[in-house]
């Protein structure tokens, strides 16, 4: 069973997001993982700011 409540990590999302197929979508959004691939960047940095 996980543990949703432990803390985020920079390296554990990029994991995630790698662990999956291109074409899969996390969500129900039905955006592929690749989108999010090339967006990493930008997620971190918005993730830091908060």
């Amino acid at each position: 069973m996980m543990d949703l409540s432990c803390e985020l990590s920079i390296h554990s999302i990029k994991n995630s997001f790698f662990a999956i197929g291109s074409l899969k979508a996390p969500g129900t959004d039905g955006i592929s993982a690749s989108f999010f691939r090339r967006q990493l960047n930008v997620w971190v940095i918005l993730w830091l700011l908060l």
